[in-house]
């Protein structure tokens, strides 16, 4: 029998097959050397060109997508969670209609404002900055105008993470997390999920359970414990780690379904499999996501 398949492997190999059918050149993390997948140019990487708001977004985030070090910058893989994100919301701020991805998402009709990118939301005011030294980053950001139910949709996308290598201490909650019990006021489910993950998180291998309650505190700092959706977007892998995955989403979701908050997980095969029912207009869109990722 041979070796079970390998997620984060899976992954690659599929995008690696994508550009070779579309005669790409790839090069290495630090151009002729290293594993040959990323794209020469960003452009070639995205469905369509970053515009000069999105690319500031991008560059303010403490992700370091855009910067080339020595080699192509980290959005130019063709494995990069940045790269998907980009190209599946990009499209729509530019859209008038949002209702599809919002129909693809499975979220209720919102009258959304506004769509931004690594959207910063601080889990208090005036965060002590040698304990806090970052504020949570959402991979995007929707603003609601508030007629609906939620303030603000947020979201945090996967493409390869989960299924990488992660010691138990690289992705626990900080002590300093907890110390302050205001914090947790509206929380207090997510406050006992906080105390088992810190200041190690031995309980989930794939998840980073200890990232999302710092997006749920940042959220409800800013608009309530129920005045948001945290949607957590992932892409399955058909072996066993992308089951495993699944499983510890349903665990988070449980524990944190106490306090009110709506964490709503959905993988990005369930989106694209809707937008090909929303072709008429938006049809090269929906074309290159099912080509590239479904």
């Amino acid at each position: 029998m041979g070796k079970p398949m390998n997620a984060y492997r899976y992954c690659k190999e599929r995008q690696k097959r994508w550009a070779a059918q579309r005669g790409l050149n790839l090069i290495g993390s630090a151009g002729d050397r290293g594993e040959a997948v990323y794209t020469t140019m960003l452009e070639a990487n995205l469905f369509e060109p970053l515009s000069p708001e999105a690319r500031r977004e991008f560059e303010r985030g403490d992700g370091d997508e855009l910067v080339a070090k020595g080699g192509p910058a980290k959005m130019q893989a063709l494995h990069s969670s940045a790269a998907l994100t980009c190209n599946v919301f990009h499209y729509w701020r530019h859209q008038a209609d949002l209702l599809p991805i919002l129909t693809a998402l499975r979220m209720p009709e919102e009258r959304v404002v506004s769509i931004e990118f690594e959207a910063k939301r601080p889990i208090m005011d005036a965060p002590n900055r040698r304990v806090f030294r970052t504020d949570p980053n959402l991979d995007v950001a929707m603003q609601c105008d508030g007629t609906g139910r939620f303030h603000e949709i947020a979201f945090e996308c996967k493409f390869t993470e989960p299924y990488g290598r992660c010691e138990p201490d690289k992705k626990g909650l900080k002590r300093a997390y907890l110390r302050d019990e205001q914090l947790w006021a509206a929380l207090p489910a997510c406050a006992e999920l906080g105390r088992q993950l810190s200041p190690c998180d031995s309980r989930f291998k794939h998840l980073h359970a200890a990232q999302l309650l710092k997006h749920i505190l940042g959220l409800t700092h800013r608009s309530g414990a129920t005045g948001f959706c945290l949607v957590y977007l992932w892409y399955d892998a058909p072996c066993g780690e992308g089951q495993e995955h699944r499983g510890e989403i349903d665990q988070f979701r449980a524990a944190v379904a106490g306090d009110g908050v709506c964490f709503h997980p959905i993988t990005y095969q369930e989106v694209f499999a809707s937008l090909t029912q929303c072709r008429p207009g938006h049809d090269r869109y929906a074309g290159y996501l099912t080509d590239r990722y479904a």
